[in-house]
């Protein structure tokens, strides 16, 4: 018999070519998903649900068989929904969440805020100000919002403060020829 070693004996490579042959011989089970499997035994369980089993009840059974599902797991392959996948998040960026209270005000700036998790928010706020990382990890989720939408609203007034404002360009002055030369032209006795 092969024992699990890295080292076979010429006996034990033989013994399985001879498996690996007869499989060869016959086909491989045929094997479905748990999705297509609740497909293919659909008319079933939809007879057993109008009978008045309850999806509790109809999990149990499967999972006797093997099948290992929840009631809403099922319901969902009854129905052949598509499983939707969340969309990933761009990490936070003061800029670009100074640019959307400014363009779309506090409340979308909260809702784009109360998106993010709280290990998320924690570690943005700490990069946005100079605080005790214990401070942060004992604040809520909701007081974190808070803190960052205070924060980015400070800094976009900030930002519109500090924006240089349109000077005018001095005037060219055009000295004409023989006009106050004298005064250009000092002699400093050097």
């Amino acid at each position: 018999m092969i024992v699990t070693t890295n080292r076979y004996t010429s006996e034990d490579v033989d013994s399985l070519r001879s498996l690996l042959q007869a499989q060869g011989e016959t086909t491989p089970p045929d094997k479905v998903t748990a999705k297509q499997a609740v497909q293919k035994l659909k008319p079933e369980i939809e007879q057993l649900s109008e009978q008045g089993w309850g999806w509790t009840d109809i999990v149990e059974l499967l999972s006797e068989q093997g099948m290992v599902l929840s009631p809403n797991t099922l319901r969902d392959y009854l129905k052949g929904r598509p499983k939707v996948k969340k969309q990933p998040l761009t990490p936070l960026d003061l800029d670009e969440l100074i640019q959307l209270y400014a363009q779309n005000g506090l409340e979308a700036l909260n809702r784009a805020l109360n998106k993010r998790n709280k290990v998320t928010l924690s570690r943005f706020y700490k990069k946005l100000v100079a605080t005790q990382e214990s401070t942060i990890n004992k604040m809520h989720k909701e007081d974190l919002v808070v803190a960052i939408a205070r924060s980015v609203v400070e800094q976009s007034k900030k930002a519109k403060n500090d924006r240089p404002t349109p000077k005018s360009k001095p005037k060219k002055i055009e000295k004409s020829s023989g006009e106050h030369d004298d005064l250009f032209n000092i002699d400093l006795g050097i």
